[in-house]
């Protein structure tokens, strides 16, 4: 990861640490400004055999999963675990993990 990648992503993690996990992780919008919130039809449909495995194998709860864009292609996947902790579970640089159709 290169510099500039680096403070984007800390610019987008600052400018989350202000958002409620409840309007993350809750409600009806899916998006909330950089954050996208997967459902899990969504995680079966699109994201690629291997990610999805790897859900399976870390025994995540699908609906608890979000992607923060950090730039035109770089992602990262997080997961909300217990007492609202952020884990991130996946780095995408190059939007790998739920592919764009072309």
């Amino acid at each position: 990861m290169d510099g500039n990648t680096l403070c984007a992503l800390l610019d987008v993690l600052k400018a989350l640490e202000q958002t409620p996990m409840k309007q993350l992780f809750g409600g009806h919008s899916k998006t909330v400004g950089s954050v996208v919130r997967y459902e899990p039809d969504t995680i079966d449909q699109g994201f690629t055999r291997e990610a999805r495995q790897r859900l399976s194998d870390m025994q995540i709860i699908e609906d608890e999963i979000i992607r923060i864009r950090i730039d035109s292609r770089t992602r990262v996947y997080a997961w909300r675990g217990h007492h609202n902790v952020f884990n991130l579970i996946w780095w995408d640089p190059e939007h790998e993990i739920y592919p764009s159709q072309p």
